[in-house]
């Protein structure tokens, strides 16, 4: 089956299950759930992040004075993206979408990243 079938034929089961009341808190519901996931597909995408490229599909929109002297390197950093999603590691292969949204680095003391991305 093609991965963007695929794709569509997870997000449909889900949209399934809601819609048909589905709660986590009933057992039946919750093992039908874990079986759907176990036994319909294993997702394979690769999210296509540029930053230094001749098209950037990261921009940095916001920094607070902070950022350069935080442990962590990018603190209170802002970034909004505009990213490709690929079937396969190669940039080139086929496109199956296009995540757009919003990252925040949002931990003092490491690399934390906080994202809020639509699909």
């Amino acid at each position: 089956m093609e991965s963007g079938k695929i794709f569509d034929s997870f997000l449909e089961a889900l949209t399934g299950l809601c819609s048909n009341g589905f709660k986590m808190g009933s057992k039946t519901e919750e093992e039908r759930f874990r079986q759907l996931l176990e036994s319909k597909a294993v997702l394979h995408f690769y999210i296509q992040d540029a930053l230094a490229a001749d098209h950037p599909t990261a921009w940095e929109v916001a920094r607070s004075a902070i950022t350069n002297t935080s442990d962590a390197i990018s603190f209170r950093q802002v970034r909004v993206l505009d990213d490709l999603i690929t079937e396969e590691p190669d940039r080139s292969s086929s496109a199956l979408g296009r995540p757009q949204g919003m990252i925040t680095f949002s931990d003092m003391e490491k690399e934390a990243l906080t994202m809020n991305l639509n699909f």
